[in-house]
Parts: C-alpha cells; structure tokens; sequence
C-alpha cells in the first residue's frame, strides 16, 4: 500500500443531521478523524458511535452510513482517496489518535492540510508541495497502521498491482486492455483472467468504473465537464455526459 493514485476532496467540516451524506465511489475510500460532535454509522445492520479523537478508516467497499446529533453536529477532517494497491476488507476500521507518538504526529499533519484546505479544494496545497506531500505521506502511514493494526489483506500481486497503477494514475491517457497487458509483459487473455481472478471484475470494467467515479466525484466538487473529460481519459464533454447518463 505504498503508492496512492488520486486524492479527491480533503478538507475539515462541520455535518448537520440532514446534510452528512457518504456517497460510494469505486475505488474511493475515506479516512475520517473525529474532532467533537455526538454522532456514529450505521454498518451492515448494527448501529456504532464515532469518538471525538479517533480515526475511521471506511474502504469503498464497506456499507456505512453516518448520522450526527442535530444539537450537537460532528466536526471532523475526511480526505477522500484511492489506494494501489487496494486493501481487502469491507470492514469499518476504527484507531485511537494517540495510540503512540508516530500516530499523534501523522494525525497532527493531517489534521493540518484539512484545515488549510477548502472543501473540495486542494489548491491551497498545491501551492506549497513540500507541505502537499508531507500531508500524503502521513495519511498514507496511518492507513498502513490501521491495515498492519487490524491484519488487513491486500493485494500483492505485481502484475494486477502495476496495472492498479497505470489504470488509476494514467486514466487520462487512452489506456487499453491490451496495452496494459503488455506495459505487464503478459499476454492479453491470460492477463484478463488474472486481473479478474483477484480483483473480481475484468480489467475493462474496473477501468470504466474508475473513470466513471472519479469523474462523478469531480463533477461534485464543481470542475467543468471539459476539465474532467480531460483528466478522466473521455475525448470530450458530450461523451462523459452520454457515459454518465448512461450509467
């Protein structure tokens, strides 16, 4: 779990009852730390409080569903991202903040770029890389304890990892089955069943899934059809607008 492909939205925020809404994105998880607030999720039937000082990792793969005291909304830091390669569990996982001193020090950092950070916005960031990396970095530490803390797989397979990270780090390019296979080195069909025997889906749906999410979470943020067209792989507006509606 050393490389993340795209962070969407990062920032800090305050929820109200009737406004705190998790919207599933393949391939896009959630990392939340809790700040103050009275609320907690609902996960696969049974209801769970979220506390003020801990960390919630929520893969994309995992029902959740957030709910807050209306006297008294959550506050807290999220940060929406991918992970190559991904991690299996459809489980919730939750972590003390100050378990030890790397993880007091990681959350203290990424505390900090969500409240540089506008909703949705990362430009703030950007402007200072260093600082941007440095942000990254410690959200991608955490997630690895939380995964090491709780003995969650992940794939670690080479090829379906290299083709996770064209897929998610280049799918602005005009990316193909078979061209994938052979940046592997494989030959086209035995690749196909590889790649769809440990991620479960083929190589060209997970890539149109992906492309497709990420250009729904974009749109939510406010980028221009055109802009996401470009950063999503479509040749332009009208053809991601057709390839949502069809969805």
């Amino acid at each position: 779990m050393d490389t993340i492909g795209r962070v969407i939205c990062y920032g800090k925020t305050m929820v109200s009852a009737n406004s705190w809404h998790c919207k599933k994105h393949v391939g896009i998880n959630r990392l939340y730390y809790i700040y103050s607030g009275i609320g907690g999720y609902e996960h696969n039937g049974n209801k769970y409080p979220l506390r003020a000082g801990n960390l919630y990792f929520i893969p994309y793969t995992a029902d959740f569903t957030p709910f807050c005291d209306a006297s008294d909304p959550i506050v807290h830091t999220y940060i929406d991202f991918e992970l190559i390669p991904p991690i299996v569990t459809n489980e919730v996982i939750t972590m003390e903040a100050n378990k030890n001193n790397k993880i007091a020090s990681a959350v203290s950092v990424f505390t900090l770029g969500g409240e540089i950070s506008n909703h949705c916005d990362l430009s703030a960031l950007y402007d200072d890389l260093m600082f941007w990396e440095l942000c990254k970095t410690s959200m991608i530490y955490l997630v690895n304890e939380i995964a090491l803390t709780n003995r969650i797989q992940k794939i670690t397979d080479e090829i379906v990892i290299k083709s996770l990270e064209i897929m998610h780090l280049r799918m602005h390019e005009k990316l193909t089955v078979n061209g994938i296979a052979r940046e592997c080195y494989m030959n086209p069909d035995s690749f196909i069943r590889r790649f769809s025997r440990i991620v479960g889906v083929t190589p060209r749906t997970y890539l149109k899934n992906i492309r497709l999410q990420t250009a729904r979470c974009l749109r939510e943020s406010g980028m221009n059809l055109s802009q996401i067209a470009s950063e999503t792989g479509y040749s332009d507006a009208s053809t991601l607008s057709h390839a949502l509606r069809s969805q």
